[in-house]
């Protein structure tokens, strides 16, 4: 839509109560004045970009203003909308760089982009976007997919045709080899035989692929700016070269052993392991590439701790991703080994601090049951001691009673006294013969009286002190 018909079918839409007065030339002007210098153009080239940049913040301005805000915020909105100032300039100054004047209609375009953005969201009207949308997104496009962006217009007849788009449309040179294509049956003069109006270029590179598959693949190939198109095959034979590739650490980490058992000759395990690595690698990559597997691009030999890979580029960025992503999942698994051993040396730790605990309450039971038995057995100790002494001081008041026995009724008894008139008196036989006879009981009562006295004594001494006085010199001399 033209900025004049926008303007007046917004105002009908508002009801033709709202005038807008075409917008200032002073702020856009102002900002042109800081940015055209920074993109360092020449004099004449310079004045057609700031005219066509100044076309587009103008449209946008308008477009703003429609929409109801006031003059300074739709320029201010505007000029935001193109990006930061510094790095639109340094888009110029790379496309100056390049020497290609299609490049500087892309970025202009691409700075108007931004702009129409904030238009067809107004208007609800996304297919009216410009045609040099996708021009601008190839222009812009660094690093990554060459053919990110481009968008072919397939309905251009031959393949030769919509090759030639590619002129236009990539920002760098381009180089096409069109006897490789012939080989795989790809004439520049076919029909391009693609149903869609309009395609991504990878999308038609991989159409052109399909009609021939068995003779290999169209490919692009980057060097520098310059994009090259060709068959894989052709690409491959270019960039083919022997590069060595270091597994020690996986090899290592598979087997178990490390790589000084190679010196010794202990290589089995190690062999083994990089065997795996190998037949890894080249099941992840291209399968069908390499010469183990029936293909010619590629082959693999094992050297010590190395991998010597012979391959195409495409092939070796395969094989380092495959070796990253394996040293990533070793590196998880040293780190899941390492945590294992970390969670097993802890429940080592708790079960040697459970077993000590265990072992301290055990020894305090049993010490508490031995304070127990040892309390138990001094009152039984003391207890019979006790009973002992009892007994003891029994046996020695009954020895003590023969004795007063003897003091005062025998020997009083048996002995012949003169009474006080002077007469004579001497014991009868029949008192001396029943004294007697208790004297005699009362010896034999006393002798056994005095043998368990002294047996008490003994057991007295042994329970009080450990053992008889003289009983250790007794057992020291035998």
């Amino acid at each position: 839509m033209r900025r004049d018909q926008a303007h007046e079918t917004a105002t009908k839409q508002r009801g033709g109560d709202v005038a807008v007065v075409p917008s200032s030339r002073d702020p856009v002007e102002r900002w042109l004045d800081v940015f055209i210098p920074m993109t360092g153009l020449p004099r004449a080239r310079a004045e057609e970009i700031r005219a066509e940049l100044e076309d587009h913040l103008r449209a946008r301005v308008d477009d703003l203003m429609i929409t109801g805000l006031g003059e300074p915020e739709a320029v201010q909105k505007a000029v935001a909308e193109l990006g930061e100032t510094a790095e639109l300039a340094r888009q110029f100054r790379t496309a100056l760089k390049r020497r290609r004047p299609v490049m500087q209609t892309a970025l202009v375009a691409a700075a108007g982009i931004a702009l129409f953005a904030g238009y067809t969201a107004f208007n609800g009207n996304p297919a009216s976007a410009p045609t040099t949308a996708h021009v601008a997104e190839a222009g812009v496009h660094q690093g990554g997919d060459p053919l990110a962006g481009i968008m072919l217009d397939t309905r251009a007849g031959t393949v030769r045709d919509v090759f030639a788009q590619f002129d236009d449309l990539y920002p760098g040179d381009i180089l096409v080899y069109w006897d490789r294509l012939e080989d795989i049956g790809i004439e520049p003069d076919q029909p391009a035989e693609v149903k869609a109006a309009r395609l991504p270029a990878a999308r038609f590179l991989d159409s052109l692929t399909r009609r021939n598959p068995d003779l290999g693949p169209v490919a692009t190939h980057l060097s520098g700016d310059l994009l090259e198109i060709s068959t894989q095959e052709d690409f491959d034979r270019i960039t083919t070269e022997l590069r060595p590739y270091d597994i020690r650490d996986l090899a290592e980490l598979r087997s178990g052993f490390d790589a000084g058992r190679l010196a010794l000759g202990q290589n089995r395990e190690w062999e083994e392991a990089a065997e795996q690595i190998a037949q890894t690698i080249m099941n992840l990559s291209d399968r069908d590439a390499w010469v183990d597997n029936g293909g010619e691009a590629a082959s693999v030999e094992i050297a010590g701790a190395s991998l010597l890979v012979k391959a195409p580029t495409r092939i070796h960025e395969q094989v380092e991703h495959v070796l990253g992503m394996l040293r990533e999942d070793a590196e998880r698994t040293r780190e899941l080994a390492v945590a294992q051993q970390e969670i097993e040396a802890q429940r080592d730790a708790e079960y040697q601090a459970k077993q000590r605990r265990d072992f301290e309450e055990q020894s305090a039971q049993r010490a508490a049951q031995r304070a127990v038995e040892s309390e138990r057995r001094e009152d039984e100790r003391q207890r019979h001691i006790a009973e002992l002494e009892a007994e003891f001081e029994r046996l020695t008041q009954e020895v003590l009673e023969i004795q007063r026995w003897y003091a005062e009724v025998y020997e009083p008894g048996m002995i012949t006294h003169q009474s006080a008139d002077g007469t004579v008196k001497a014991p009868d036989p029949e008192t001396r013969a029943r004294l007697n006879a208790d004297r005699n009981e009362r010896q034999l009562r006393e002798k056994d009286l005095q043998i368990f006295r002294d047996s008490v004594r003994q057991r007295l001494i042994v329970l009080k002190y450990g053992e008889l006085p003289g009983a250790a010199s007794a057992n020291a001399a035998q």
